[in-house]
């Protein structure tokens, strides 16, 4: 005996809703990575200013800066041995411009991330300052 018209279907039903939910799950771990991907951005679009500012004070890439910088990226929860830092020119006299760049690997987070960008995404950040370092 075939079941009746509404057991079919509320399987019709559960088909579909399995089916809307992968999509859906897909794409809250999309926004997921997405989001955490900004952040990481943010924080080192933030390391390069503050790094740039201590730079500029210090008169180019000096042992100051280079501390600094650690410090700002254990405080901002960057991987060191994924961040590669430039700083140009070693020593600056005022009014010289100071060129930091910073790359960093993210590693992704999430299978959509995985999925889409292979695990890895190199981000990049690079600022420009003026050298405040008054030579005596």
């Amino acid at each position: 005996m075939r079941g009746s018209v509404s057991d079919r279907e509320s399987g019709a039903a559960a088909v579909e809703f399995v089916a809307v939910l992968g999509l859906l799950v897909t794409l809250l771990f999309g926004i997921l990575e997405v989001g955490l991907i900004m952040n990481c951005q943010l924080a080192l679009s933030s390391f390069a200013r503050e790094v740039a500012r201590s730079a500029a004070v210090h008169g180019g890439d000096q042992a100051p800066t280079r501390a600094y910088a650690e410090y700002l990226a254990n405080a901002l929860g960057l991987d060191l041995a994924r961040l590669q830092l430039y700083i140009s020119p070693r020593n600056a006299s005022y009014g010289t411009p100071v060129e930091v760049t910073v790359r960093y690997e993210y590693l992704t987070r999430t299978p959509v991330g995985v999925a889409l960008w292979a695990g890895r995404i190199v981000l990049e950040s690079r600022l420009v300052s003026r050298s405040e370092r008054i030579r005596r």
